[in-house]
């Protein structure tokens, strides 16, 4: 045989080798652009479900303020939702068609199905009652069934997203795989690449020992670990064979520079992965802001060595930046303006090398190697991250960055969600005071501190004197209105720590009070008295007269129970409205008696 078709022949197994690498590449790739596209659809079925979710509440918005007052311009919200509330609900039912998943079509036919019996059972009768009477539409409202209806459609809602957003995990997960089953076949390839490599040459070297014994030798060196060149020699099939050997030494020197760089790269990729994980896990385990920003400030220096910075979140009035966590360097006390940031105003991360042209943010003062980075999930602003990243931003820094801002942003939401959710759980939505639930709760906590600390406890429980002469005579907005003003004073009343206003359901409201002994409790029972005593309350132009209010105190006993002093306060309630209201009178085991001080009651009716 020949030397050259040799030569030849030997590059078969190279081609086939990257031949098969490009088509595994190619088919990932492939899939990945198939995951992407599911993305994006998955994407337009979220967002189809939150317009349908916002036209239903303007239909349900519209018709309660048509209800309300009777005035036809309510009604437009409703009337413009409702036209276009079928074409959105036609495009999500092609999206969940095209998705393939027949749940999501059912859910989809369900929401479609439960708003046209809402409409028509519901809507279309209640504004047909109003054109009547105020009093049957609001019958009609008092029934709850609309509002059964719309809780009906917002659990399928709820259910065709749960689904949406797991068949996109379970799309993602599978490209993920891919992905990774296409880094094995590659380092299987380039393995197999070397090793074929590598027999070739042994073979070759063997085979020409015979013909070519400078060649021989510089391969059996080559083969111990020692880098040789190969002389040039007189033959023209020889020097080329020379400059090949010699070639094919220099790139396998390169490749395993390569693979050895990039194991280390694999590696460090690997930890900031762990470490991400870590940081996710304990941030779903947070309680609060306050507690994830702890938790940041202590594994950001682990994530980003060498590094400072401040995690900026938006207050509730939305219109300042807070400082939630530091690391590094001097921490930023105050609240700032998030208009002074051109991250937030540009909405994307801003790095060092992209400042020549903006001016400094945030009371940075000179210009400085700092970096932004507007936190965001599902559409809103969330924060700020600001941080100087030692050395320059490359490529690899700037993927760490990014990778924990994502993370950091569906934190940050999850914690304030959960923060909202749970704040509505247990307030009160007329008077912002604390539900029965909460109530209950804080009362047992409370008792078994006080009995294991032997500190005192006392309980308020008042009651608003002749509560349904108001509803009677001046309707239901100006009782909610008494309500109202009773709940800001009796949250005014608390204000040391641990101290809990409540109202446990209708005209009732509590003060719990830790720390504070019966005496204390009578004098600061019957201050709020007076204080209620001295309004004189308007609504809608009308006087609605005195407002009284009626106070049982009761102070823990040694043995007590959360049930035993709610009762003695609610007894001690009960003997100050028959004694006549408009006083506080303290639970004695026997006869409550009146606190000094305390105003004798007018006579009117009983409430």
């Amino acid at each position: 045989m020949k030397l050259r078709p040799f030569l030849l022949l030997l590059q078969v197994p190279f081609v086939a080798l990257l031949l098969t690498s490009g088509v595994l590449l190619n088919h990932a790739l492939s899939a990945n652009t198939h995951a992407d596209q599911y993305t994006q659809q998955a994407q337009q079925e979220l967002e189809a479900l939150e317009t349908m979710l916002k036209l239903i509440l303007d239909m349900e918005t519209g018709l309660r303020g048509y209800v309300i007052t009777g005035n036809q311009d309510f009604l437009e919200p409703y009337t413009s939702a409702r036209a276009q509330l079928p074409r959105t609900l036609d495009d999500l039912e092609t999206v969940a068609q095209a998705s393939g998943s027949a749940e999501r079509l059912e859910h989809t036919q369900n929401m479609r199905r439960l708003m046209t019996t809402w409409q028509s059972q519901v809507a279309e009768r209640e504004i047909a009652a109003r054109q009547r009477s105020k009093d049957e539409a609001e019958a009609i409202v008092a029934s709850g069934e609309g509002r059964r209806l719309i809780d009906a459609v917002r659990a399928e809602k709820m259910s065709y997203e749960r689904l949406a957003r797991s068949a996109l995990t379970a799309r993602r997960a599978e490209a993920a795989a891919q992905w990774q089953q296409l880094q094995r076949a590659l380092l299987l390839v380039g393995l197999t690449l070397l090793l074929v490599a590598a027999s070739a040459a042994w073979w070759g070297a063997g085979w020409l020992a015979r013909q070519f014994g400078a060649v021989a030798l510089a391969a059996q060196r080559l083969a111990q670990g020692e880098w040789v060149t190969v002389p040039a020699v007189q033959l023209s099939e020889q020097r080329a064979l020379a400059r090949a050997f010699n070639s094919m030494g220099a790139q396998l020197s390169e490749a395993q520079e390569q693979a050895r760089a990039r194991t280390a790269e694999l590696e460090v990729q690997g930890t900031l992965l762990r470490q991400l994980g870590q940081l996710s896990d304990l941030l779903l385990a947070a309680r609060s802001l306050d507690e994830g920003g702890e938790i940041v400030a202590r594994a950001l220096p682990e994530l980003l060595p060498g590094s400072s910075g401040t995690l900026f979140v938006y207050a509730a009035s939305r219109n300042l930046l807070q400082p939630l966590a530091h690391w590094g360097g001097e921490a930023a006390q105050q609240a700032r303006s998030p208009h002074d940031c051109w991250a937030l105003r540009r909405g994307e991360a801003l790095w060092p090398g992209e400042r020549t042209l903006v001016p400094p943010c945030l009371g940075t003062g000179a210009q400085a190697a700092y970096t932004c980075l507007p936190l965001t999930a599902h559409g809103e602003a969330l924060g700020l991250l600001q941080m100087t990243l030692p050395g320059e931003a490359d490529a690899h820094s700037r993927r760490i960055v990014g990778s924990l801002s994502r993370q950091l942003s569906l934190s940050l939401d999850a914690l304030r969600l959960q923060g909202e959710l749970r704040q509505q759980s247990i307030r009160d939505a007329l008077t912002g005071l604390y539900n029965r639930r909460y109530y209950e709760d804080h009362l047992a906590a409370s008792v078994a501190r006080a009995l294991s600390s032997g500190e005192p406890l006392s309980l308020l429980a008042l009651d608003v004197d002749h509560f349904k002469r108001f509803n009677d005579t001046f309707g239901h907005d100006a009782g909610d209105a008494v309500l109202v003003r009773v709940g800001a004073a009796l949250r005014e009343a608390a204000q040391r720590t641990g101290e809990a206003a409540c109202r446990p359901g209708g005209e009732e409201f509590a003060l719990l009070l830790p720390g504070v002994d019966a005496a204390e409790a009578l004098r600061r029972a019957d201050a709020l008295r007076a204080e209620v005593a001295s309004w004189t309350l308007k609504h809608a132009g009308l006087s609605l007269g005195r407002v009284t209010i009626s106070v049982g105190v009761a102070s823990l006993e040694q043995g007590g129970t959360p049930a035993s002093l709610a009762r003695q306060a609610d007894e001690a309630l009960y003997a100050a409205k028959r004694a006549g209201r408009n006083r506080v009178l303290a639970w004695s085991g026997e006869l409550p008696a009146p606190a000094p001080g305390s105003e004798p009651a007018q006579p009117s009716s009983p409430a």
